[in-house]
């Protein structure tokens, strides 16, 4: 998962390329290029939703495997992406990730239930 966050000083303006999975963005002047939200430092993504990534990673790693991980991995970017947006409020936000952690974590282990029982009749 790509998250950077890298400055630019460019005489007056302040800007930061901002690269979050696979979407990248410019920020000139506290504001995305791309999208015209308010820019928010990639640092500030707060703990809550790096702990829907670990979640994330974990089951898919425990339940099923790689494939698990992979799903883990977009779910996450979503859970950083999600965080970060400015234009919802915070309790809005974190329901959002549940939803999105519940669809992400039923996929991986019902995934992860069927790869194993597809093992064991081989």
């Amino acid at each position: 998962m790509n998250l950077i966050d890298f400055p630019i000083r460019l005489k007056e303006k302040a800007v930061n390329v901002v690269v979050i999975g696979n979407k990248a963005d410019l920020a000139v002047d506290g504001v995305y290029l791309g999208s015209n939200q308010p820019y928010v430092p990639v640092s500030k993504v707060p703990g809550w939703s790096w702990a829907f990534v670990a979640v994330s990673l974990v089951i898919g790693l425990l339940f099923s495997g790689i494939f698990g991980v992979c799903i883990g991995i977009l779910g996450s970017m979503f859970y950083v992406k999600s965080s970060l947006s400015m234009h919802q409020t915070t309790n809005r936000r974190v329901v959002n990730c549940l939803i999105v952690f519940f669809i992400i974590s039923v996929i991986q282990i019902v995934f992860g239930i069927a790869a194993n029982s597809w093992i064991n009749t081989l």
